[in-house]
């Protein structure tokens, strides 16, 4: 991955849980309440972690180790619950207002496992989708993941890899950023990545530290292979 010479990106792109908002309390109660209707054992908090983040049918068919069509069940008692109230148990991380406003002028984007209308509308409920000029969400039916998203964007708006940015706390974020050639900043305060880890990218481990990256474009990236 080529690094930015120094210039401001076009271009961002955000994920929402554990990047945007500590989503933790609400998917805690959606779980707890699917795992109620399907009569299983109540993970940890710790346990609990895991499930942020990674599409909820497949935290349930790993951690339960039950197949697809009762993992598929519980993840529509989760999706249930948590669109209708336990969004609303989040709460944006700190500074959130600010970094937005600091990147007045750059393009601002949601790629998201949640479904698009759905993002949207926890994004209006914290009060802050008029940042974002598109809200798009995979679709894994499709085999549309997040780099394939980011990858048309950049292409379709004329924007060089190298001037677009990811922004997320997982792996899975990481990896998008590798398929659509541009970069990633990953973030030590969500679920994802430990403040103390090093790894083989450019971490933050705040939003002021992230707003400084995203203003300059001073990224520091290890080429990953």
């Amino acid at each position: 991955m080529t690094q930015n010479s120094g210039q401001a990106y076009e271009a961002a792109f955000f994920d929402i849980d554990g990047t945007l908002v500590d989503s933790f309390e609400g998917i805690k109660k959606s779980v707890v309440h699917a795992c109620g209707l399907a009569g299983k054992k109540i993970p940890s908090d710790s346990e609990l972690r895991s499930f942020v983040g990674p599409p909820i049918e497949k935290s349930f068919r790993e951690y339960y180790k039950i197949n697809s069509e009762d993992a598929a069940r519980m993840a529509d008692s989760f999706q249930e619950y948590y669109r209708e109230t336990g969004y609303r148990y989040g709460k944006l991380y700190s500074g959130v207002f600010d970094l937005l406003k600091a990147l007045e002028g750059m393009t601002k984007c949601v790629v998201t496992n949640k479904n698009a209308a759905y993002a949207s509308k926890v994004l209006e409920y914290f009060e802050i989708r008029g940042y974002f000029s598109k809200v798009f969400s995979t679709d894994r039916v499709k085999g549309i993941g997040k780099g394939n998203i980011i990858s048309a964007y950049l292409a379709e708006n004329n924007i060089q890899g190298t001037n677009g940015i990811m922004i997320g706390d997982t792996i899975e974020d990481f990896q998008a950023s590798v398929e659509a050639g541009c970069d990633f900043a990953g973030v030590t305060y969500g679920f994802g990545f430990l403040r103390e880890v090093k790894y083989d990218f450019l971490t933050v481990g705040s939003m002021e530290e992230l707003t400084g990256y995203l203003r300059s474009g001073r990224l520091a990236i290890c080429s990953c292979g």
